[in-house]
């Protein structure tokens, strides 16, 4: 029978052997797409299908820290790769409640001419003017205050930057420290067919 000194070191052991599988699998991912083994699938689909799938599991997290996370509704389409689209977002978000304390984080999105800009703000501690540029870099942090105890490696941002240049996708970011931050991804808009377009009125007689 193993005692709590053992159990303790088995877990810190499988907590290390879990890191060190997390870090390889994003390196192996940069590597895809620097190289281009990873090709984007472009379709057109609605955005809130997209909100909607991961909104369940960020708010059993958002409400483990008690933070207030929302997710507006979005009717628009959009036209891009679901999978790269979905891991910009779930990465925006999962780094905006890793570092929130306190407060909300929303998601939304809106239009802007033929393109649509998802937004993910947070109430967290914000990122120094300085070090905006930085954050895309591997191995490197957007805030020492992880409050979450969240193992974190700095690759998560540059996985997106690459992705959003894969997309022809702007990522860009904006934050006030001491007041939040605001991450976001442009993508072109989408046609939704299934919507019958208005027909010109008929001219009475």
């Amino acid at each position: 029978q193993r005692s709590e000194d053992d159990n303790a070191s088995l877990e810190k052991v499988i907590a290390a052997l879990d890191t060190a599988e997390s870090m390889i699998t994003e390196l192996v991912d940069i590597s895809k797409l620097d190289s281009g083994v990873i090709k984007p699938h472009m379709e057109t689909f609605a955005l809130q299908e997209v909100f909607d799938s991961m909104n369940l599991g960020f708010q059993l997290q958002a409400e483990k820290w008690n933070l207030d996370l929302r997710f507006v509704d979005c009717s628009l389409f959009v036209n891009s790769d679901r999978r790269f689209l979905r891991h910009i977002i779930h990465n925006f978000v999962s780094n905006a409640i890793r570092y929130t304390q306190n407060g909300r984080v929303l998601v939304g999105c809106r239009r802007k001419q033929q393109s649509v800009i998802i937004e993910v703000w947070d109430t967290g501690p914000g990122i120094p003017p300085e070090k905006l540029k930085e954050i895309f870099q591997e191995f490197v942090k957007g805030s020492s205050q992880d409050a979450k105890g969240s193992r974190c490696f700095g690759l998560g941002l540059a996985i997106v930057e690459r992705m959003g240049a894969i997309l022809d996708a702007p990522i860009n970011v904006r934050s006030w420290p001491g007041k939040g931050t605001v991450f976001s991804v442009e993508i072109p808009l989408g046609i939704n067919h299934d919507v019958e377009e208005p027909k010109e009125p008929i001219a009475q007689a």
